[in-house]
């Protein structure tokens, strides 16, 4: 048989599973191209869509495991409230046997000028209540400022800087602004210059380690870690609040009045973190 008397032969079932194959790999083609085509589409939407992230929180966490922001902005509703009611009752003078009565509680019934306790107490006193002096503020200030530009954490040292700046500028508007005298039925065993109302070191102690619990809790997802800085920022103040109480520079309700103050204006801070958090993401 000679070369040109070859026949190429093919089977029907052979043709008719090569032309299935070309389509099916036609139809794989198509499909990936329009998911490619589709998937860019999508891309392009959600960057016209997605607002430009905000580089000053980064490291920061923002998890649905956060405090509920409703708690918190129940927290700045009721420190504001509780403020005004301690301030309306401090204007018309129906506090004023509250406040004596918890003044006098402190100290020594025969001696007033004396604190209940051993003799070596005045002086710890004294040291906790300079846990909220300006001093001490201004150095824990610079300290945690300093250690997040180190990490290069600019938005948090900044909302640190911020935070207690502008808590300083409020407190000491409204002491000029109530004008309230330092107690004067017992002896002062620390020196107090400015207005009483509000307490400056109650509410600046509030502001400052509760602001720093805010950021150190939104840099750590364990629990614990959030629990005890929770609780540092609360035991501090409550002690700076009751020394000044007892040493006589303050009355009680000029410390319930920063308390609150520094809880609503902490509460404030930490809605704006979560808000500008959840536009970086």
């Amino acid at each position: 048989m000679g070369h040109h008397d070859l026949k190429v032969v093919q089977e029907p079932g052979l043709v008719k599973n090569s032309k299935k194959v070309v389509l099916n790999n036609i139809a794989s083609r198509g499909v990936r191209l329009f998911n490619k085509v589709r998937l860019q589409e999508m891309n392009f939407e959600n960057e016209k869509l997605t607002p430009p992230k905000l580089p000053l929180f980064k490291g920061m966490r923002f998890g649905r495991d956060a405090v509920v922001p409703a708690i918190v902005f129940g927290c700045l509703a009721l420190g504001i409230y509780f403020f005004l009611v301690i301030a309306g009752k401090v204007a018309d003078g129906e506090i004023r046997n509250f406040d004596v009565s918890l003044l006098l509680f402190f100290r020594d019934a025969s001696d007033p000028s004396r604190l209940i306790g051993p003799p070596w107490l005045p002086k710890r006193v004294v040291e906790l209540s300079a846990l909220g002096s300006t001093s001490v503020v201004i150095l824990a200030l610079v300290l945690v400022v300093g250690f997040l530009l180190t990490l290069r954490r600019y938005g948090p040292a900044l909302f640190m800087f911020l935070s207690v700046a502008l808590g300083w500028l409020i407190s000491s508007a409204l002491k000029q602004f109530y004008d309230r005298p330092r107690p004067n039925i017992v002896e002062h065993l620390d020196s107090a210059s400015s207005a009483s109302f509000p307490s400056g070191h109650a509410m600046m102690s509030t502001v400052i380690y509760l602001t720093m619990a805010v950021v150190v809790a939104h840099f750590y997802r364990e629990t614990r870690v959030r629990v005890y800085v929770l609780f540092v920022a609360v035991l501090v103040p409550a002690l700076v609040g009751i020394t000044r109480i007892m040493l006589g520079v303050h009355w009680p309700s000029d410390v319930l009045a920063g308390w609150s103050l520094g809880v609503a204006w902490a509460s404030f801070l930490w809605l704006v973190m979560r808000f500008l958090g959840h536009r970086q993401q």
